[in-house]
């Protein structure tokens, strides 16, 4: 069973690179380091990054306002299944890059 707590910190973390800040600020406030936290951090930190790689690239260096538009798409909808695992209490990985997210941002564990 996760916490109330725990569950409020995964959601915020999905809103916008801020709300992601104020979750781990708070996290370490209440000292909420659950597995379920560090999760949705990893998996939502991912989202971010891929979501400034594809602005950088489509909308910058290639000029490409459709593909930036069509990405912009795909992340609202994987924010959202996000959003819906994390409101559950559930710990399910992103499509495709989910379990890329978890392996790559080790850094982000239960002590950060």
């Amino acid at each position: 069973m996760v916490s109330e707590s725990s569950k409020t910190l995964a959601c915020a973390s999905y809103i916008t690179p801020v709300g992601w800040m104020v979750a781990l600020a708070v996290r370490h406030i209440t000292d909420d380091f659950s597995p379920f936290t560090t999760f949705h951090f990893r998996q939502s930190f991912g989202l971010s990054l891929i979501e400034v790689f594809c602005w950088a690239v489509f909308c910058h260096a290639l000029d490409a306002w459709v593909m930036w538009n069509l990405t912009n798409v795909a992340i609202i909808v994987m924010i959202a299944l996000g959003l819906r695992g994390a409101n559950r209490g559930l710990m399910r990985y992103q499509p495709f890059l989910g379990r890329f997210f978890d392996k790559t941002f080790t850094f982000i564990n239960d002590q950060l």
